[in-house]
């Protein structure tokens, strides 16, 4: 799957500054990725009550990877940044608990192997003032998580290891702005803020040790903010130091398929992710 993105995505800078007097910019970085993605699920028979909190936490090294075209015949410029743990194979940890009539009485922790990858491509207007370089960004991102659990350590329930497969993705049309400084030769900087109201949120989770799958399709929205500074080391040449922020907030349901036959569908669950990236790297201008 990465690989034909990576093919697709080469073939769509190839094709699209054809015909346009346009220079380029290419950036590589890597950086520190933290947060969590929590799922918060909740259920209410008649009789039982009752709650299960998932924190999948994200501590990986990660590479980026990002494209700029402009060129002053277009009024927008376009970039592409594809972020990724393929180099890194780092693990996070996830916390697993369940309450029944507000009680906990279950309890673990289980290691994970993350597959990271995210793709986000970007719209960006030319400066919209004189003195400072304002733009209006319209972007899509989409990020994609593959957790592997195994080594669970579980009270109360059993201590038999278990494994634990987890599928998520979120889909983000994004509107943003950026605000950064102009016509300064040796170090640059730019801040940039954007918010999401129509964030897809979906995930398949495949729970060997409770016999079950389970899929969740949530709706919500997702605020942004990202710091950019660059230093120039030569000619066309930079290093550069990039802080990110993100937010994102779903809800939903969830529909459990479980071993006997049984389906429950329509459970409430809330879906949220908070992520920050601090990355050290190298543009070249060409």
């Amino acid at each position: 799957m990465k690989k034909s993105i990576v093919c697709i995505t080469l073939i769509f800078l190839i094709i699209i500054p054809v015909g346009v007097q346009a220079e380029n910019i290419v950036m590589n970085s890597i950086g520190k990725m933290g947060g969590y993605t929590l799922y918060d699920i909740t259920f209410n028979d008649g009789v039982y009550t009752g709650r299960s909190e998932l924190v999948f936490n994200i501590d990986i090294l990660i590479e980026e990877i990002k494209y700029v075209n402009y060129s002053n015949k277009r009024s927008f410029d376009y970039s592409l940044e594809l972020k990724s743990d393929y180099l890194f194979k780092n693990s996070g940890l996830l916390v697993d608990s369940d309450w029944e009539n507000d009680s906990l009485n279950i309890y673990s922790e289980t290691k994970t192997d993350l597959d990271l990858f995210h793709l986000d491509f970007k719209l960006k207007s030319k400066s919209l003032t004189d003195n400072l370089d304002f733009r209006i960004i319209a972007g899509y991102e989409w990020q994609n998580y593959y957790f592997v659990g195994y080594g669970t350590e579980q009270i109360n329930y059993t201590t038999d290891p278990t494994t634990i497969v987890n599928f998520s993705d979120y889909r983000i049309p994004y509107l943003a702005f950026s605000l950064g400084s102009k016509n300064m030769k040796e170090k640059s900087y730019r801040l940039t803020i954007g918010y999401s109201s129509l964030v897809v949120a979906n995930d398949i989770d495949h729970h060997l040790l409770r016999n079950k799958w389970s899929k969740s399709n949530t709706e919500g929205e997702a605020y942004f903010t990202e710091v950019n500074m660059d230093f120039k080391i030569r000619e066309n040449q930079y290093y550069v130091i990039n802080a990110e922020y993100i937010n994102i907030e779903t809800s939903g349901t969830q529909t459990q398929y479980l071993e006997d036959g049984r389906i429950i569908e329509n459970i409430p669950t809330n879906v949220n992710s908070i992520q920050t990236l601090l990355s050290f790297g190298y543009k070249l201008c060409f």
